[in-house]
């Protein structure tokens, strides 16, 4: 069995003093020797054997020599001088400001916004692109802007929202399905109340709407939704936007649910509606001049998969259909269905419906897919 590291070093250093007491002859021998102990080759042995009799045991690295000492080339001046230069025009990078040091240093000079003197000077413009880049790179450092991303790590209430998809986002075949996303205008500093910019694109054609709003809220993100809307020439069918606050949230929770979408709530809400013989999840009402008949369900169980995972959800299903007779005497028809997440009540059914739900309705109208 081979000898450890620790061990062939143990060996070494046990018969270091042997080897060197002892005449050509026996060193030969105790080369063979430890050749067989250890599984050294003839010459790596015979310079194990030398290191180990000249430092008295294990072979010490030799030091390196210290470097040839130089004075620096810049001094703090002529530094703090280049970062005042930097700053003027910018913050360029070395290649850019290194060609206009000298016309820069002069003008700066005669109108009394740089003092330095001749050393310094020469310092100064001597100083390469290479060298600038180098002397600069820990102020970049320091007014790097942090934090850039204004959107922060949403609530459970994004996995509420199971309403799938049809069709590949990237792949949209005609024009309406529009990424939307806010933008900052902080200046670096994303403390206290700032100017926003809703940014809507449409992802076939580019067209693209900008909405300047005062701050996140909800309310003034609803109402940009709703003043842009009309600004598209061709009805929107999608809307895609990331998981902040702006866009996911109480007020953007009553989620449009299609006929055809999520078919195994609606068989289970049928077949549920069926026994509220009481009428204890239906409620009439006189809205205008609308008649409206509401009846929900609460608590229905959903199975779905986000990001490759299985999950299970209770849904509450609200449905409202409407008739009313318009200025000409013609009665019309309109079915309204939502999925809260809330339960619905007698109490909230009527706010939750025509207040925050048709606020959702009037910017998804003819939208299909919603997709988060």
């Amino acid at each position: 069995m081979p000898l450890s590291l620790s061990e062939r070093l143990a060996v070494t250093q046990e018969l270091a003093q042997q080897y060197r007491r002892a005449t050509k002859r026996e060193r030969s021998a105790l080369i063979t020797q430890l050749q067989t102990l250890c599984g050294y080759n003839r010459s790596y042995a015979g310079r194990v054997w030398r290191a180990a009799s000249a430092h008295r045991g294990r072979p010490k690295r030799r030091s390196p020599k210290p470097g040839r000492s130089r004075k620096p080339t810049y001094g703090p001046a002529a530094k703090q001088a280049l970062v005042q230069c930097w700053a003027i025009l910018n913050f360029p990078t070395g290649k850019r400001l290194q060609p206009f040091l000298t016309e820069l240093v002069a003008q700066l000079e005669h109108h009394g916004e740089l003092t330095v003197d001749p050393a310094t000077r020469g310092q100064l413009l001597a100083t390469s692109a290479a060298s600038i880049d180098r002397f600069l790179a820990p102020e970049r450092r320091r007014l790097e802007v942090k934090g850039r991303h204004g959107t922060k790590p949403g609530t459970l209430l994004k996995h509420q929202i199971p309403v799938p998809t049809w069709a590949e986002w990237d792949d949209a075949t005609q024009p309406g399905f529009l990424e939307i996303d806010l933008v900052s205008h902080d200046g670096g500093a994303a403390r206290g109340d700032f100017a926003w910019t809703l940014d809507m694109v449409d992802i076939l054609t580019g067209w693209t709407e900008t909405a300047a709003v005062p701050n996140k809220a909800r309310k003034w993100v609803l109402e940009a939704l709703n003043a842009h809307r009309s600004q598209f020439p061709f009805p929107l069918r999608g809307l895609d936007s990331d998981n902040g606050s702006e866009f996911i949230n109480h007020h953007l929770d009553m989620i449009i649910l299609k006929d055809d979408s999520l078919k195994t709530v609606w068989a289970e809400a049928e077949g549920l509606r069926k026994l509220d013989e009481i009428g204890k999840f239906r409620r009439q009402h006189r809205w205008g001049n609308r008649d409206q008949s509401f009846w929900w369900i609460n608590g229905i169980e959903y199975e779905f998969k986000l990001n490759g995972q299985g999950g299970r959800i209770d849904v509450h299903l609200v449905v409202c259909e409407e008739t009313w007779t318009d200025g000409k005497g013609e009665e019309h028809t309109s079915r309204w269905s939502w999925i809260s997440n809330q339960p619905l009540t007698q109490d909230n059914v009527i706010e939750r419906c025509n207040l925050v739900g048709r606020s959702r309705w009037q910017i998804e109208s003819n939208i299909l897919v919603l997709k988060h």
